[in-house]
């Protein structure tokens, strides 16, 4: 009776892990990266595995295993290159409308996920049968192989997504100052940003916003104020020549901030950093605020990381994979 149940363990195990890498193989050729030669032999493998692990099983694991690290270590020069060349993280793509992109980030994503649990999977049926878990050996464990993979993504997910940004490059000309007031009450944020342009156009962005929401709304409209203005607030020397901690998102339950950038120098004014804010930064901010507006608009936006990724750097404007260099 023992070696009986023993026996179908055993087999069940093996079912197991055939199925994750005959579905890694699947999803690693859908991902149309894998079409190069030498590269093409990452499915393969996992392929062979797939198989083997039913008539030499040893065998099929160390396979497995291999796959899965060359297939892992692909994916990571691949994204480094793509964040070089301004495509960005696959994740970045969820931050605008679902398309052909979203698509192919999905099956790369799904990709990732998987090499990490056929990865863990294989290690783990290559562990002694004499290392048990609840008297189950952990060899024929597949709960930290899945537990494995939801990490990797989750971990993948916030180094990606922060700075928050689209995979695109955008040359529009650079406002010549921008100010954003960020209002944080628990989960809610209300955000108010401006930026003005050397030829006195300016454009005012209201948002409301949630943490742990994914889609929300910008309400925007566009006016203009005499070049002087523009001038006079942003060659103003004891503002431009002040230091201050970096814009980040606030974090406590109730917060507040004033932000000012001109030239990519952010000047970052919040109730954390205590820093003191220059009483001109409000007196530009309100007056800009209440100049009649000659045309509007709703733009609809989206954060992957459901609020945690879209901070000020994002709000003010820098929201594209050439935006960030201006700023180092």
């Amino acid at each position: 009776m023992r070696m009986a149940l023993k026996a179908r363990s055993d087999s069940s195990s093996k079912i197991v892990a055939a199925v994750f890498f005959l579905v890694t193989a699947v999803s690693l050729t859908t991902t149309e990266l894998f079409a190069h030669v030498g590269i093409a032999a990452i499915p393969f493998g996992f392929l062979c595995a797939g198989v083997l692990v039913f008539f030499r099983a040893r065998v099929a694991y160390v396979l497995g295993l291999v796959a899965a690290v060359f297939g892992f270590r692909w994916f990571i020069v691949f994204e480094r290159y793509s964040e070089r060349s301004g495509g960005g993280s696959p994740w970045n793509s969820f931050n605008g409308e679902f398309g052909w992109g979203s698509e192919c980030a999905v099956l790369i994503i799904l990709s990732v996920a998987l090499l990490v649990v056929s990865g863990v999977c294989a290690t783990l049926r290559l562990l002694p049968a004499r290392w048990t878990m609840r008297s189950l050996p952990l060899s024929q464990r597949t709960w930290p192989a899945v537990t494995a993979g939801f990490l990797a993504l989750g971990i993948w997910l916030f180094h990606a997504g922060t700075p928050y940004q689209f995979p695109l490059i955008v040359d529009a000309p650079a406002p010549t100052f921008r100010i954003l007031h960020v209002e944080k009450r628990g989960l809610h944020f209300h955000e108010t940003a401006i930026s003005v342009h050397r030829n006195g156009t300016f454009f005012v962005e209201r948002t409301e916003r949630n943490l742990f929401q994914y889609k929300f709304e910008t309400h925007g409209f566009q006016g203009y104020i005499p070049y002087e203005q523009v001038e006079t607030f942003r060659t103003l020397a004891e503002l431009w020549k002040l230091r201050t901690a970096p814009a980040q998102l606030l974090h406590s339950w109730n917060a507040e901030g004033w932000y000012a950038v001109s030239d990519a120098k952010i000047l970052a004014f919040t109730t954390e950093n205590k820093a003191a804010l220059p009483q001109l930064v409000v007196d530009m901010f309100s007056e800009l605020n209440k100049l009649p507006a000659e045309a509007k608009w709703t733009e609809h936006l989206r954060d992957i990381c459901l609020g945690f990724c879209y901070g000020p750097v994002a709000a003010l404007g820098f929201r594209f994979a050439n935006s960030f260099p201006l700023l180092r």
